[in-house]
Protein backbone atom coordinates (compact mmCIF):
# COMPACT_ATOMS: atom_id res chain seq x y z
CA UNK A 1 0.00 0.00 0.00
CA UNK A 2 3.14 2.46 0.93
CA UNK A 3 4.20 2.11 -2.82
CA UNK A 4 0.81 2.62 -4.62
CA UNK A 5 -0.04 6.00 -2.21
CA UNK A 6 3.70 6.60 -3.41
CA UNK A 7 3.08 6.34 -6.66
CA UNK A 8 -0.16 8.21 -6.75
CA UNK A 9 1.79 11.09 -5.18
CA UNK A 10 4.25 11.17 -7.52
CA UNK A 11 2.07 10.75 -10.50
CA UNK A 12 -0.41 13.79 -9.17
CA UNK A 13 2.83 16.11 -8.75
CA UNK A 14 4.13 15.31 -12.65
CA UNK A 15 -0.01 16.07 -13.39
CA UNK A 16 -0.55 19.31 -11.46
CA UNK A 17 3.28 20.63 -12.89
CA UNK A 18 2.90 24.01 -14.06
CA UNK A 19 3.09 24.36 -17.80
CA UNK A 20 6.13 26.89 -18.81
CA UNK A 21 6.02 28.58 -22.49
CA UNK A 22 8.77 30.63 -23.90
CA UNK A 23 7.46 33.49 -25.65
CA UNK A 24 10.91 34.71 -26.43
CA UNK A 25 14.42 34.46 -26.02
CA UNK A 26 17.60 36.61 -27.14
CA UNK A 27 21.64 36.84 -27.17
CA UNK A 28 22.71 40.57 -27.21
CA UNK A 29 26.69 40.81 -28.33
CA UNK A 30 27.95 44.44 -27.02
CA UNK A 31 32.13 45.47 -27.93
CA UNK A 32 33.18 48.64 -26.58
CA UNK A 33 29.97 50.45 -25.52
CA UNK A 34 28.39 49.76 -29.31
CA UNK A 35 25.67 47.06 -30.35
CA UNK A 36 26.99 44.34 -32.37
CA UNK A 37 24.67 41.25 -32.71
CA UNK A 38 21.24 39.95 -31.48
CA UNK A 39 20.49 36.37 -31.87
CA UNK A 40 17.44 34.50 -31.18
CA UNK A 41 16.03 31.00 -31.04
CA UNK A 42 16.48 30.80 -35.19
CA UNK A 43 19.96 32.10 -35.35
CA UNK A 44 22.50 29.06 -36.15
CA UNK A 45 24.39 30.18 -33.08
CA UNK A 46 21.77 29.16 -30.66
CA UNK A 47 22.15 25.93 -29.32
CA UNK A 48 19.27 23.71 -26.56
CA UNK A 49 18.95 20.68 -24.54
CA UNK A 50 15.24 22.39 -23.19
CA UNK A 51 12.96 19.54 -22.42
CA UNK A 52 8.96 19.36 -23.38
CA UNK A 53 8.37 20.76 -20.10
CA UNK A 54 11.06 24.20 -20.96
CA UNK A 55 13.50 22.78 -18.33
CA UNK A 56 16.99 22.27 -19.05
CA UNK A 57 19.70 24.85 -21.24
CA UNK A 58 19.83 27.15 -24.23
CA UNK A 59 22.18 29.62 -25.27
CA UNK A 60 24.29 31.47 -27.64
CA UNK A 61 27.82 31.52 -29.28
CA UNK A 62 29.71 34.54 -31.03
CA UNK A 63 32.72 34.00 -32.69
CA UNK A 64 35.17 36.63 -33.71
CA UNK A 65 35.27 36.87 -37.30
CA UNK A 66 36.53 40.54 -37.87
CA UNK A 67 39.82 39.62 -38.35
CA UNK A 68 40.80 42.44 -35.09
CA UNK A 69 40.31 41.84 -31.14
CA UNK A 70 37.07 42.94 -29.94
CA UNK A 71 37.44 45.12 -26.59
CA UNK A 72 35.33 45.08 -23.87
CA UNK A 73 32.98 42.60 -25.13
CA UNK A 74 29.46 42.02 -22.88
CA UNK A 75 27.04 39.10 -23.96
CA UNK A 76 23.29 39.40 -22.48
CA UNK A 77 20.79 37.06 -22.41
CA UNK A 78 16.89 37.21 -22.63
CA UNK A 79 14.13 35.42 -21.91
CA UNK A 80 10.46 35.96 -22.00
CA UNK A 81 8.71 33.10 -20.19
CA UNK A 82 5.22 32.58 -19.04
CA UNK A 83 4.01 30.28 -16.23
CA UNK A 84 0.15 28.30 -16.69
CA UNK A 85 -0.75 30.97 -19.22
CA UNK A 86 -3.53 29.12 -20.47
CA UNK A 87 -5.27 28.52 -16.71
CA UNK A 88 -4.40 32.30 -15.19
CA UNK A 89 -3.41 34.67 -17.94
CA UNK A 90 0.21 35.50 -18.25
CA UNK A 91 0.43 39.15 -16.29
CA UNK A 92 -0.37 37.67 -12.48
CA UNK A 93 3.66 36.86 -12.52
CA UNK A 94 6.24 38.77 -10.50
CA UNK A 95 9.91 38.50 -10.40
CA UNK A 96 11.98 38.18 -7.56
CA UNK A 97 16.53 38.79 -7.64
CA UNK A 98 18.68 35.58 -6.14
CA UNK A 99 22.23 35.66 -6.40
CA UNK A 100 24.83 36.19 -9.35
CA UNK A 101 26.96 33.31 -8.15
CA UNK A 102 27.71 30.32 -10.86
CA UNK A 103 25.51 27.31 -10.84
CA UNK A 104 26.43 24.01 -9.53
CA UNK A 105 26.63 23.08 -13.56
CA UNK A 106 29.23 25.79 -14.71
CA UNK A 107 32.22 24.20 -15.97
CA UNK A 108 35.85 25.01 -14.67
CA UNK A 109 37.09 28.95 -15.30
CA UNK A 110 33.29 30.01 -16.19
CA UNK A 111 31.96 33.79 -15.90
CA UNK A 112 29.45 34.51 -13.70
CA UNK A 113 26.53 37.32 -14.64
CA UNK A 114 27.64 40.94 -13.09
CA UNK A 115 24.14 42.51 -14.04
CA UNK A 116 20.48 41.68 -13.92
CA UNK A 117 17.01 43.09 -14.99
CA UNK A 118 13.27 41.90 -14.14
CA UNK A 119 10.89 43.74 -16.02
CA UNK A 120 7.85 43.84 -18.42
CA UNK A 121 8.73 42.61 -21.69
CA UNK A 122 7.87 46.21 -23.77
CA UNK A 123 4.05 45.74 -24.14
CA UNK A 124 3.15 47.87 -21.76
CA UNK A 125 6.01 50.09 -19.52
CA UNK A 126 9.25 47.83 -19.61
CA UNK A 127 12.51 48.71 -21.01
CA UNK A 128 14.16 45.81 -20.74
CA UNK A 129 14.99 45.26 -24.56
CA UNK A 130 15.70 49.06 -25.12
CA UNK A 131 18.42 48.24 -22.08
CA UNK A 132 19.29 45.22 -24.13
CA UNK A 133 19.86 46.87 -26.60
CA UNK A 134 22.06 49.84 -25.52
CA UNK A 135 23.98 47.04 -23.22
CA UNK A 136 23.37 48.20 -19.66
CA UNK A 137 21.39 46.13 -17.50
CA UNK A 138 19.67 48.34 -13.84
CA UNK A 139 20.27 45.69 -11.64
CA UNK A 140 16.63 45.85 -10.43
CA UNK A 141 12.75 44.40 -10.52
CA UNK A 142 10.12 46.57 -11.46
CA UNK A 143 7.68 43.53 -11.24
CA UNK A 144 7.78 42.40 -7.61
CA UNK A 145 5.02 40.64 -6.06
CA UNK A 146 3.75 43.92 -4.97
CA UNK A 147 2.82 44.93 -8.67
CA UNK A 148 2.77 41.42 -10.72
CA UNK A 149 2.39 41.50 -14.62
CA UNK A 150 3.94 39.88 -17.42
CA UNK A 151 7.70 38.92 -16.28
CA UNK A 152 10.46 39.05 -18.76
CA UNK A 153 14.29 38.17 -17.28
CA UNK A 154 17.86 39.06 -18.12
CA UNK A 155 21.39 38.48 -17.19
CA UNK A 156 24.24 40.40 -18.23
CA UNK A 157 27.98 39.00 -18.53
CA UNK A 158 31.34 40.68 -19.03
CA UNK A 159 34.03 38.58 -21.71
CA UNK A 160 36.97 41.05 -22.05
CA UNK A 161 38.79 41.18 -24.75
CA UNK A 162 37.89 38.47 -27.89
CA UNK A 163 40.60 37.55 -30.26
CA UNK A 164 40.02 37.00 -33.65
CA UNK A 165 38.53 33.46 -34.31
CA UNK A 166 37.82 33.18 -30.45
CA UNK A 167 34.54 31.91 -29.77
CA UNK A 168 32.17 33.52 -26.74
CA UNK A 169 28.72 31.26 -25.41
CA UNK A 170 26.67 32.19 -23.14
CA UNK A 171 24.48 29.46 -21.33
CA UNK A 172 21.64 29.61 -19.47
CA UNK A 173 19.58 27.15 -17.12
CA UNK A 174 15.69 27.05 -16.32
CA UNK A 175 15.58 24.76 -13.54
CA UNK A 176 12.75 24.28 -10.94
CA UNK A 177 15.05 24.57 -8.08
CA UNK A 178 17.43 27.14 -6.67
CA UNK A 179 20.05 27.51 -8.70
CA UNK A 180 20.56 31.29 -7.95
CA UNK A 181 20.25 33.90 -10.64
CA UNK A 182 16.56 35.03 -11.26
CA UNK A 183 13.40 33.58 -10.22
CA UNK A 184 9.78 34.18 -11.57
CA UNK A 185 6.59 33.32 -9.73
CA UNK A 186 3.37 32.40 -10.76
CA UNK A 187 1.37 32.48 -7.32
CA UNK A 188 -2.18 31.41 -8.47
CA UNK A 189 -0.20 28.44 -9.61
CA UNK A 190 1.67 28.27 -6.26
CA UNK A 191 5.00 27.86 -9.08
CA UNK A 192 8.04 28.82 -10.36
CA UNK A 193 11.28 28.66 -11.93
CA UNK A 194 15.24 29.79 -11.74
CA UNK A 195 17.09 31.31 -14.65
CA UNK A 196 21.01 31.17 -13.88
CA UNK A 197 24.10 30.19 -16.24
CA UNK A 198 27.43 31.17 -16.82
CA UNK A 199 30.00 32.46 -20.21
CA UNK A 200 32.79 30.45 -21.15
CA UNK A 201 35.21 31.59 -24.09
CA UNK A 202 37.12 29.37 -26.03
CA UNK A 203 40.75 28.71 -26.87
CA UNK A 204 41.49 29.48 -30.54
CA UNK A 205 40.19 26.34 -32.60
CA UNK A 206 38.32 24.83 -30.07
CA UNK A 207 34.91 23.94 -31.09
CA UNK A 208 31.71 26.10 -29.73
CA UNK A 209 29.09 24.06 -27.41
CA UNK A 210 26.85 21.85 -28.96
CA UNK A 211 23.48 20.49 -28.05
CA UNK A 212 23.79 16.94 -29.57
CA UNK A 213 25.42 14.61 -27.47
CA UNK A 214 28.41 13.21 -27.98
CA UNK A 215 27.58 8.86 -28.84
CA UNK A 216 28.21 6.83 -25.52
CA UNK A 217 31.16 4.10 -25.50
CA UNK A 218 28.16 1.42 -25.72
CA UNK A 219 26.80 3.03 -28.51
CA UNK A 220 30.56 2.30 -30.45
CA UNK A 221 30.66 -0.71 -29.10
CA UNK A 222 27.58 -2.04 -29.78
CA UNK A 223 28.04 -0.43 -33.93
CA UNK A 224 31.31 -2.30 -33.90
CA UNK A 225 29.85 -5.09 -32.94
CA UNK A 226 26.69 -5.10 -35.41
CA UNK A 227 29.53 -4.52 -38.24
CA UNK A 228 31.41 -7.51 -37.22
CA UNK A 229 28.57 -9.48 -37.34
CA UNK A 230 27.22 -8.18 -41.05
CA UNK A 231 31.17 -8.61 -42.09
CA UNK A 232 30.60 -12.53 -40.96
CA UNK A 233 27.62 -13.13 -42.49
CA UNK A 234 29.14 -12.23 -45.90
Amino acid sequence: MRIVGLALVLFLEVASAASIVISDSAGFVHSNGGFVEQLNQSSPAYFTTLDSFSLGTFGWTFTNTTGSTLNNVKFFGFLDADIDRDINTFFNEYGAFSSLSLSADAPAGAIAATSWQIDEPGFVFGTILNDLAAGTLQNANFVSSATPDDVSLALGFLIGDLEPGRTAAITLRISPTNIGGLQQIDPDSNSGFYLNGYATVSTLGEQPPSDVPEPSAWALCAAGISALLFLRKR
